[in-house]
């Protein structure tokens, strides 16, 4: 578990799970460029208040591969598959 979260890995590669800090970047599948965490949230309107609770997926480089199940980053893909997130109600 994690905060209100129930994260559930199977995978060869090793990932981490932190809150999002401020200047994350990321580059979501099946878009062109990166893309900032904040303006992830402001675009699909999580609450300021909800951004500080959401699982950020990151590899050992501290690299953003996924954002709770919301969506996955260019080449993260392999996430869909083994990584399971669940809130806890």
């Amino acid at each position: 578990t994690w905060g209100i979260w129930r994260i559930k890995y199977k995978g060869k590669n090793e990932v981490f799970v932190r809150n999002w800090k401020p200047g994350d970047r990321f580059k979501p599948a099946g878009m062109e460029g990166s893309k900032k965490l904040q303006d992830f949230f402001t675009d699909n309107k999580i609450p300021k208040t909800d951004s500080h609770q959401i699982p950020i997926i990151v590899n050992k480089n501290d690299k953003v591969l996924g954002i709770s199940d919301i969506r996955v980053a260019k080449g993260a893909d392999y996430l869909k598959e083994w990584l399971w997130i669940n809130k806890i109600t």
